[in-house]
């Protein structure tokens, strides 16, 4: 019976050995998958197998399916080693409960037309900085520890989509980009228990002129280490803690749509040097706070920044703590507590563009140091109080501040300053309480039009 049991045993490592053997690809040119002579073991790979291209490219033909259980493309500093699935063609990795890398590729090539679809493992595709991917097709990772690290070039055509849901990680991103990424098509991260949906580093470039939809993770996009971000189409990112995380020198360019959706945090902040530059439109929908601007922003003629409909903890629409050059439109409307724009401890505000705030607690409040220097319109409507000077300084160059319909109107606090100059007009009109409280110690230069109704 012992020695049965021993056999038995050999017998099961015998078969493991064979299920998980590792295939290598042996024609010394470019073939097909399904051909068994291209192999070393004059076999076609399987599910349970370990697949390795060093060299040549592999195609996976139309009409026909692939499987391996992890693969290796290329070798450190390969060159001209590819892999191609073609239309209608279907290539599944799945690493089971390995904590390998599915699918690590360090070729010259990835081209896929088909569908690839990449499961389980610690990591579930790595691409080095000599590879180029082109997806015309459909890409899907799932169920991995981590998602995707680029440090090559990839292009995800009008065609092309790539899937990321259910990972099982808590500590990394869905999808970390080093090289370069132009979208065209859909990039989805669903599901997702990351700790950043995209994360856009080390000086590289993203280019979005397609949908990028980042959904339930802690932040959804994260732009920092000197990198671009750069949207001529759709970023929706939906749940998480903090929708868009701006640092260390990162710069985002808006020339479309990006909007934030039920952030339990802040819809959007900048710090540590970054820049952002909006050509369109920056929407944050029921955000717990909405954007906190730690550094350089610039919104352009045609920008529109957005705050609406937010939670019930939210405490500010817009909380300026550096330079904001404001040319187009900034709205916030229904908030449910705090101030719609905070002007923080020495930050400046140029605006002449359009600046609303309607159906808010408070319109505006200026901290120590804070300026508003407005050539525009400051439009303050239907909220309980106008705002507070607080201890800072609004200089109505040749602009409009129009205060109507609040309960209590404008406060200018000790040591807060207005200026009024002769171009500049100040409106305030349907005011329940007082329209204007001028406080002791404070400083008020008219030299234009203050209407009071």
């Amino acid at each position: 019976m012992k020695r049965f049991y021993i056999l038995a045993g050999l017998f099961v490592y015998a078969q493991l050995l064979m299920a998980q053997s590792v295939v290598h690809w042996s024609k010394k040119s470019a073939g097909f998958w399904h051909t068994a002579a291209n192999w070393d073991c004059n076999c076609v790979p399987s599910a349970g197998d370990i697949v390795v291209i060093d060299h040549d490219s592999v195609i996976v033909a139309s009409g026909q399916s692939a499987h391996a259980k992890q693969i290796i493309l290329g070798a450190p500093d390969s060159m001209d080693v590819g892999l191609a699935v073609f239309i209608n063609a279907e290539l599944t990795i799945d690493v089971g409960n390995s904590f390998d890398t599915a699918f690590l590729v360090r070729g010259n090539a990835v081209f896929n037309a088909g569908e690839i679809h990449i499961r389980n493992g610690k990591l579930a595709q790595y691409i080095s900085n000599t590879t180029t991917l082109t997806n015309n097709g459909t890409i899907t990772m799932s169920k991995a520890t981590n998602g995707w690290v680029n440090k090559g070039l990839v292009t995800n055509s009008e065609s092309g989509l790539i899937l990321i849901d259910s990972l099982t990680g808590t500590s990394s991103a869905a999808i970390i980009n080093e090289d370069a990424i132009l979208n065209l098509g859909e990039i989805l991260v669903e599901g997702n228990g990351e700790q950043v949906g995209l994360s856009h580093q080390s000086d590289a470039y993203f280019d979005n002129d397609g949908l990028l939809r980042l959904e339930y993770s802690t932040t959804g996009l994260d732009v920092i280490d000197s990198a671009q971000f750069r949207n001529d189409g759709r970023v929706i990112i939906f749940g998480g803690t903090l929708g868009v995380k701006m640092a260390d020198q990162g710069e985002l360019i808006n020339y479309d749509y990006i909007e934030v959706f039920s952030s339990s945090g802040s819809g959007f902040g900048n710090e540590d040097e970054s820049l952002v530059t909006n050509h369109d439109s920056i929407l944050l929908n029921q955000c717990g706070i909405g954007f906190i601007l730690e550094s350089k922003v610039v919104n352009e003629s045609t920008g529109k920044m957005l705050v609406s409909f937010t939670g019930q903890f939210m405490v500010r629409g817009f909380y300026f703590q550096d330079t904001f050059v404001n040319k187009g439109i900034l709205h916030v409307d229904n908030i449910v507590s705090g101030f719609a724009f905070t002007v923080g401890f020495g930050a400046f505000v140029l605006n002449s563009g359009t600046i609303q705030s309607r159906s808010c607690p408070v319109g505006f409040q200026l901290g120590t140091g804070g300026e508003i220097e407005n050539s525009g319109l400051v439009e303050i409507l239907f909220c309980l109080a106008a705002g507070s000077l607080g201890h800072g300084t609004f200089n109505n160059t040749k602009g409009t501040l129009t205060i109507g319909s609040c309960n209590d109107g404008l406060t200018i606090d000790a040591f807060a300053t207005l200026i009024n100059s002769k171009d500049g007009m100040v409106s305030i009109s349907n005011i329940t309480n007082d329209p204007l409280e001028i406080s002791i110690n404070s400083t008020v230069e008219n030299e234009g039009l203050i209407l009071i109704e």
